[in-house]
């Protein structure tokens, strides 16, 4: 019954005065972070509250999963990610250039307990959580018609090497 409290109030508080949680956030927000493992049955509830940086924000964790989410681009399936040491590390990072060039916006996550977090946070509004770092992603859904045609004319160029390679 407290928690559903606290996280009740918590919730109020993140909605109604932003600052307020934001110095909320910076004391306790690793607790919070702890709780997505910690207290399977209100995880849904604990991932609304989460506060992170991303190519969006200028350097505070003021970006919920539900805002990012919102903004999400037209096709763009996953919520991603990368993982580094240090904002300045995550920002810098080679594998955010695709994702620049697209426009897509990409977590920056720092915290030690972040890749932990990750471990049972794994979507968030149906969405997958997804590394930008861990290779395998279909942005082709993302791609512009410039994109596109450059991909096909790519594809027919090497068809036949294509073949012989499959044969």
């Amino acid at each position: 019954g407290s928690t559903k409290r606290v996280l009740g109030l918590l919730e109020e508080l993140a909605e109604t005065r932003q600052e307020d949680y934001a110095k909320f956030w910076a004391e306790f927000g690793q607790v919070l972070k702890e709780g997505i493992g910690e207290d399977s049955a209100n995880r849904e509830r604990i991932a609304k509250l989460l506060r992170f940086v991303s190519t969006a924000s200028e350097g505070k964790p003021t970006v919920s999963l539900a805002d990012y989410v919102a903004r999400m681009k037209t096709g763009q399936k996953a919520i991603y990610y990368v993982t580094a040491d240090t904002l300045e590390a995550a920002r810098s990072s080679p594998h955010l250039e695709v994702f620049r060039k697209k426009g897509v916006e990409v977590l920056l996550l720092t915290d030690r307990i972040d890749e932990w977090m990750l471990t049972f946070l794994t979507e968030f509004d149906g969405k997958p959580l997804t590394s930008v770092a861990k290779g395998d992603l279909d942005l082709g859904e993302l791609a512009d018609a410039a994109e596109k045609e450059q991909q096909q004319k790519v594809a027919d160029e090497y068809k036949d090497l294509v073949a012989k390679v499959k044969a």
